[in-house]
Order: C-alpha cells, then sequence, then structure tokens
C-alpha cells in the first residue's frame, strides 16, 4: 500500500533514497549522495518498489524513469548486468538521461570495461555541461547539473583506461 499522497513513481524514487541510505555508497550509488530523502519507513523494500516500478511501466512502457528506477534496484541486489541492460534502455528511450550515463560510466567501471566507462563518463559531462547548473537532473528529486559535474570531477578515473595515466 502506498503511503498517503505519494504515487507509484514518487514512492519508488522515495524508496531507492531510503534503501541507498542504509547501505554502504557504491561507486554507481554517488548521484544519490548529495541529498538522500531520509525515509527510513521504506527501506528493505525492494520488492515493493520493484511491483511500482513494473507497474508504472505496464501503464507506460515507454517511460524512461520506470526503467532508470528498476536499474537502481538491479544495481543495489547485485545484478550489474540486468542494471547495465536496463540503463542501456533508458538511454534508448531518451539519450540525453545523463544519470543513466553516469550510471553507466561507474557500472563499466566496476566490471572492467574502460573504454565503455570513460564513453558513458564523457557523455553524462558533455550533457551536464550544456545545462544551466541549477537545472535539477531527470531521474533525480533535487540533484542539479552543477552538483553532478562538481561531483564527477572528482571521481577518480586514472585506472580505467588501460595502459596511460590521466592528469
Amino acid at each position: 500500500m502506498l503511503p498517503k499522497g505519494a504515487t507509484s513513481v514518487s514512492w519508488v524514487k522515495h524508496s531507492w533514497s531510503s534503501i541507498d541510505m542504509m547501505r554502504p555508497v557504491s561507486a554507481f550509488s554517488l548521484t544519490w549522495q548529495v541529498s538522500p530523502t531520509p525515509l527510513q519507513h521504506f527501506a528493505g523494500r525492494l520488492s515493493e518498489a520493484q511491483k511500482w516500478a513494473k507497474q508504472s511501466l505496464d501503464h507506460d512502457p515507454l517511460r524512461s524513469e520506470a526503467h532508470y528506477t528498476l536499474a537502481l534496484l538491479h544495481e543495489v541486489q547485485g545484478g550489474l548486468q540486468e542494471a547495465i541492460d536496463r540503463l542501456k534502455k533508458v538511454i534508448y528511450l531518451d539519450p540525453n538521461f545523463i544519470l543513466a550515463h553516469f550510471g553507466l560510466f561507474h557500472l563499466y567501471q566496476q566490471t572492467g570495461n574502460p573504454i565503455e566507462a570513460e564513453r558513458h563518463y564523457s557523455l553524462a559531462i558533455h550533457l551536464a555541461s550544456k545545462l544551466p547548473p541549477d537545472t535539477i537532473l531527470s531521474g533525480s528529486e533535487d540533484l542539479t547539473a552543477g552538483q553532478l559535474l562538481s561531483m564527477a570531477r572528482a571521481v577518480p578515473r586514472n585506472k580505467m583506461v588501460m595502459g596511460r595515466s590521466r592528469s
């Protein structure tokens, strides 16, 4: 049952934020550490969050944010390949979905694919740079393009590119 006044999409987003607060920071979840929503009463209810995201897709299979939410849920459950596949769907539906590119950067970095990691990092930076810094990014509740750019520049990338170091 949804909390009073919540929609399935807002509930899934809030659920993810609270779940993320309850676990150690992974590379993929860096974007959610800027200002997570403290809704502890949703923590640990992954199957419900997944159910609501899937119901959202049943209603509108082209909803990129619902695919993005499922990618986050796959990642938190250890399904890195499933998360990658779902993020590819997000980008197919919306090539400018910056957080999907940033998520693929981290997932490809984790799974040992430095070429794809670098490609998606560059795309995320390029797309975010084109936006006013205070633009809230799709797929987040309050993460701005400027915050993502600041955070992305702090992410170590030197071990990603094989055979050469970064300065």
